[in-house]
């Protein structure tokens, strides 16, 4: 009897193992987070201008390193995570309340990569045609270790070479994302989606590498993204003008 218990008890500590492993293993196996797209605000009034963020390391409140950005991703699928500066600011410029910098890699501190290009994509959408705004624009500035390409639904819009001296670090100061990108760049396929992206090469293997993005999509309200005022009654509510 003793033996057929403990038989029974082996056999069951087996099987919760069994499912322990499995569950591992599905958890593992899950793909990683993809952000959805966020909508530019509509629009109250003519002339009112509507923002929407951009910034690297937000994920509400003031989130601590380590923390999983809530609107990039590292292509094809991997989860960026906010990270402490790499010796600020005598290298990395510093992190702020809001943006910080980001990594494809958890933890919080700066960790070490591979010579590789690691492209950073946010979407974002109009909630009407961009052509139908006065103005649309990206504005805003970025680093990067080592160097940067920032491209608006597959365009150039900035970049960053990169040098030896600290004068041409592109992770040492900011670097604008020029004024003026125009409404020809942004999408106006169906969903009107657009795709920022910013490629970041680690140039040295086993070095650091990272992205901060202090930016914002601006657009004005024209009169054709205001709500649509109520119908007029026929002959302006005078049958007898009709």
């Amino acid at each position: 009897m003793e033996r057929t218990r403990e038989r029974r008890g082996t056999a069951a500590k087996a099987l919760l193992a069994l499912v322990a492993l499995t569950a591992v293993a599905a958890h593992a196996q899950l793909p990683h987070r993809i952000p959805p797209p966020r909508i530019l605000p509509p629009c109250a009034q003519v002339g009112q201008q509507v923002t929407l963020t951009l910034n690297t390391g937000i994920a509400g409140g003031l989130p601590p390193p380590g923390t999983a950005d809530s609107i990039w991703k590292v292509l094809p699928s991997i989860t960026p995570f906010s990270t402490l500066p790499f010796n600020a600011p005598s290298l990395w410029l510093p992190n702020s309340a809001n943006p910080k910098w980001i990594q494809p890699a958890p933890g919080g501190n700066p960790a070490s990569f591979p010579v590789q290009t690691y492209v950073y994509s946010t979407q974002f959408a109009t909630p009407v045609d961009p052509y139908l705004y006065t103005s649309i624009t990206i504005t805003g500035s970025f680093a990067a270790d080592d160097t940067a390409i920032v491209k608006l639904n597959g365009i150039p819009i900035a970049t960053c070479p990169g040098g030896s001296t600290p004068a041409t670090w592109c992770f040492h100061s900011w670097h604008p994302i020029p004024a003026g990108v125009g409404l020809s760049l942004f999408n106006r396929f169906p969903g009107f989606l657009n795709t920022l992206t910013v490629e970041v090469k680690n140039t040295l293997a086993g070095s650091t590498s990272g992205l901060i993005v202090r930016a914002q999509v601006v657009a004005v309200c024209s009169k054709c993204t205001s709500p649509v005022p109520p119908p007029q009654p026929p002959c302006g509510g005078n049958p007898s003008t009709c």
